[in-house]
């Protein structure tokens, strides 16, 4: 598996970032070229795995929804005892080790794009937001 720096080293060489001196994934999640088949192939590359798309997070609820939005972490499901989580950000480490000691789970990562863990995250807000309410009623 390719470290961070490895990783961004080879976006550069693919011409899929912009020139700059990023030090971390983070810095480029929002401008990556990421309908690009090359970009999916670094992923694999890299030895993530690439989603396209996600028809739906089937564990949502194991982690604290603050949590989810704030590392962009999807749990979608389990496999055994790991938990598979969906990220656009697949370098986060501090936040997949925070969410291994929150699930006390091992995690398997798999990557999505930006804008797939985007509308993941309304729709969890959503959910979350009609669960409220009907709560309050």
């Amino acid at each position: 598996m390719l470290s961070e720096r490895e990783f961004l080293e080879l976006l550069k060489n693919k011409n899929l970032i912009p020139e700059g001196n990023y030090q971390h994934f983070s810095q480029v999640v929002g401008i990556v070229k990421w309908n690009s088949e090359e970009l999916k192939n670094a992923f694999k590359e890299a030895g993530f795995e690439f989603l396209e798309s996600i028809e739906k997070a089937e564990n949502l609820n194991e982690v604290p929804h603050q949590f989810v939005r704030k590392e962009r972490l999807i749990p979608l499901k389990k496999e055994g005892k790991t938990l598979v989580v969906a990220t656009d950000n697949p370098f986060n480490v501090e936040g997949l080790k925070k969410l291994k000691w929150l699930t006390s789970s091992p995690v398997k990562v798999v990557v999505a794009p930006f804008d797939e863990i985007n509308r993941l995250l309304m729709e969890e807000t959503q959910e979350t937001e009609e669960g409220v309410e009907e709560e309050v009623k």
